[in-house]
Parts: structure tokens; sequence; C-alpha cells
């Protein structure tokens, strides 16, 4: 039986809309309210990601009960209007937002509709602010046509920075979070805390979706600002809101690794001791984790030692990085039998990710169309997209992994997890 996939992607850019990005980036700032200029349809599908967000932190132990949601509101968008134009029924949306929730401000979020139609968004915000005294913030994105989600992200935030943060006394030892992972109660953010504990300094709060307006003016004192890497187009956009914060406040950021396995997090603490001047305390921070994840692996070690594993790979090299994960699985005493590369893969993408494992025996990485005889075999699959029709145990590898060396220890406890079900039982756990 040939080996199938679920759900390969294959595009290496996002073609994704630009509003949920807008929406996102102020989803949670108390005193803003979010205007889509756009049919129904656009709000309502983000308020069932909204939705689907909601129940996913609460499932994970992520959820925050005291989190605002700022109103989503629709101009609504109708067939005549791509005659006559929307700009009225957009000027009578900012009124109506403006007297019904009394925001700090407003961010308009602008549809391809209204890019088709060619309506001036700018001119009719403008005009409403001056008469009504409340800012009113723009992004040159609409929808699907120019930009796309971290766009949308990026320019909503870049508004922000520049219409409503000033400069502040700086206070040593604060540092701000850029971007949203999961939120503040999330898996990443939560271990990024963690870290931050050994350099004794303060999170004043995380930009921009988690700062309210009543906080803007704490945001121009901290001392350093830190992204919450990513990989991707993701980090690229993340780290112009820090490069624009820098320009704006001056605050230098902190985005030169993004600390996933035990490598990349010890890269991470030992560059930001660097830049903290707390070089003593970072190189102890790394004795102390490495300290804490060995005693993981020698735990391991008791239930996964001469397991065979095989790892199948069906992303891109810029979404995907195969060490930490090789890494792991040589640690825990696993044997990697094969690496089966995905149907994802054209010839040039089959390489980058090659040349990404250079220690890696090459006889060992085979195509999906050869990889049968390994699955049966194996003990456990480590994949990145879910194989059909196969009982296997499989672990479906995060999209975006845990960061810090508590990703290290979650995926092994769920590796044991899954290698503990009775029998022939297979099935997956999602890492």
């Amino acid at each position: 039986m040939a080996i199938t996939t679920k759900r390969i992607i294959k595009k290496v850019r996002s073609c994704s809309c630009s509003m949920p990005g807008v929406w996102r980036a102020v989803a949670h700032t108390e005193g803003a309210a979010v205007i889509y200029h756009s049919p129904k349809a656009c709000s309502h599908i983000s308020r069932v990601m909204d939705g689907g967000d909601h129940f996913r932190k609460i499932a994970r132990d992520e959820y925050e009960p005291n989190n605002f949601t700022v109103p989503l509101v629709c101009s609504s968008l109708k067939e005549k209007h791509s005659i006559f134009g929307g700009i009225e029924q957009l000027r009578e949306c900012l009124v109506y937002v403006i007297s019904t929730y009394q925001p700090k401000f407003i961010m308009i979020a602008n549809s391809c509709v209204a890019g088709v139609i060619g309506d001036d968004v700018v001119a009719v915000a403008q005009e409403v602010e001056m008469k009504q005294q409340v800012p009113i913030l723009t992004v040159p994105c609409y929808g699907f046509l120019d930009g796309e989600y971290y766009a949308g992200y990026y320019y909503a935030a870049a508004a922000i920075i520049e219409r409503l943060l000033k400069k502040s006394m700086v206070r040593p030892n604060t540092v701000l979070l850029i971007g949203d992972q999961g939120g503040p109660n999330g898996e990443y953010c939560r271990e990024v805390k963690r870290l931050l504990q050994y350099f004794d300094v303060e999170v004043i709060g995380q930009f921009p979706t988690y700062t309210n307006y009543s906080e803007y003016d704490k945001i121009g004192e901290s001392a350093l600002n830190i992204v919450l890497g990513s990989r991707g187009q993701a980090n690229e956009w993340l780290i112009k809101i820090a490069d624009k914060l820098r320009q704006q406040l001056g605050t230098p950021y902190y985005a030169t690794e993004f600390p996933v396995g035990w490598e990349s997090t010890q890269k991470w603490l030992l560059g930001l001791g660097e830049v903290l001047g707390k070089k003593e305390i970072a190189k102890q921070a790394v004795c102390s984790e490495n300290k804490k994840l060995a005693e993981v692996y020698a735990l391991a070690k008791n239930n996964l030692h001469d397991k065979k594993c095989i790892i199948c790979i069906g992303r891109l090299a810029q979404f995907f990085e195969p060490g930490w994960i090789i890494n792991l699985v040589r640690k825990s005493g696993m044997i990697i039998t094969a690496i089966i590369m995905l149907e994802a893969f054209t010839e040039k993408a089959k390489q980058e990710m090659i040349a990404k494992m250079p220690d890696i025996d090459q006889s060992l990485i085979i195509d999906q169309s050869a990889g049968n005889p390994y699955l049966d075999k194996a003990d456990l699959i480590l994949t990145t997209h879910e194989l059909a029709d196969y009982t296997a145990k499989q672990l479906f590898l995060p999209l975006l992994p845990k960061s810090g060396i508590q990703g290290e220890i979650n995926l092994l406890q769920k590796i044991r997890f899954l290698l503990a079900r009775r029998g022939n039982k297979g099935g997956i756990i999602y890492g």
C-alpha cells in the first residue's frame, strides 16, 4: 500500500487575507474598536476563527478569563455599493461605533471589495476623526488584493506606533514582548517568561495584541524589545514591528535566534545575556537548563532506548527545522531507520531540506514512494503531515514548535505516552 498523506500544502508564500491580521493586532486591546469595511461574511469568518482560538486555549489551559475582546463591527457592504461606492456606509458605521462604544481609537480593516470599488477610506477616516475627535487608524491593505495576514498585522501595529505611542523615560531591566504566539498565557510565552526570570527583568507587556490603550505610555519605558520569533515571513513582519518601535521610540530589540530545542535555546540565552550585559548569568542559566534537560532524557531512555523511529517531512525548509527533532530522537536513545521526504517537495526544495541535515547518513533519506516497507517495521512515526489509512503510531510535529527546553520535554512525554499504548493500537497524537 502506498503512503498517502492529508492536506499537503506546497505554497511558499502566504496567500491569506489581511483583514484577520488587522483584527488580531488589536483584538484584545481595551479601548480599541475595529471596523471591517466589508460584506458581513468577512466579519463572520473572523469571529468564527476567534471562536476556534478561544476553545483551543481552553483545551490547552491557556485561556485568560479576564482577557478583553474589542468590538468588531462591519460596515456591511452590499451589491449596490459596488456601483455607487461604500463611503457613506463607512461614514455611518464610524459614527455608530463612536456613539455606541466610545472607543479611544478605531482601526479600519479594508476588504478586497472596498479595494476593487476604490473607496477612499483614508479621506473619510480623516473627515470623521476631525469631527468626532477620536483617532481613526487605517492600513494600506485590501483583503486578498495586496499584502496578506502578516501585512495586515504589521500595518495595524505600525499605525498604532506612529499615531499613539510616545517616548518615555526608560526603566532599566524591563522588556516588552513583540508578537502574539498564543497570548500571554500560551506555552510559548510562558516558557520565554520563565527563561527571562534568570535575568531578573520585568516583562511590562506584549505588543500589539495584548497591550491596552491605557498602557501605551509604558511601551516607551522598555529597555529592550524581544521578538517572539517564528520562521519565514511571520518572523520578517515581527522584526519590522520591532524595528518600527526602534525608529519611533529608540528601543533596541533582540531577535537573533528562535529558541526551539536545546541548541537554539542555549544560543538564545547566551545572546540575550550579551545584549543585557549579563553574560555570567546567561552561562549559569545554560548550565541550569542543561542539567534539567539531561535528567528528563535519562528518564526517557528507560522507555525509548532502541525504539525504531521514522521521520516524515513534508514542510519546506523555510518553515521547518529538522535538526532539533533529529537531536531529540538521538538523545532519547531511539534509532532513526528512515527519513521519508513527502510529496510536497520539488527536487530543488528537497535538496534544500537535505542540506539542513548534513550529519545524517544519506542512505536513510528516501522518497515517499519507497517508504512503505520502512513504516511497517517502525515503532514510531514523527511526521509533519498525518498519514492517512495507516495504523502506525504517529506523532504530528507541531507547526509552531514550543520554545525553550519545555518544548522538548513536552514532546518526549507525548512520545512516551504514544509508545505506551497497548498492542498494535495506532492513532495520532498532536505535538
